[in-house]
């Protein structure tokens, strides 16, 4: 079985937040204080939720948006 965070499909949306924003996925280097944004299905309806970095990194399948050492949660956008 995959990481928990597998079956999310991350994207970027067509709007800006104040912070700098991108879409997770593996290889890619983030800096504490980035946002990411992660687009998943819950209960039918599409969910928008953000993701604070809290440190630099390089991810990989151990350190996504769901892990709490990486990642802060922000909240739903939608």
């Amino acid at each position: 079985m995959g990481a928990p965070w597998a079956f999310l499909r991350l994207l970027m949306p067509s709007y800006s937040l104040q912070l700098p924003q991108r879409s997770w996925g593996p290889g890619c280097s983030w800096s504490a204080g980035e946002m990411c944004l992660v687009v998943y299905m819950e209960n039918r309806r599409q969910m928008i939720a953000a993701y604070l970095c809290l440190v630099s990194h390089i991810s990989n399948g151990a350190n996504g948006p769901l892990n709490p050492n990486f990642w802060k949660p922000c909240g739903l956008l939608r």
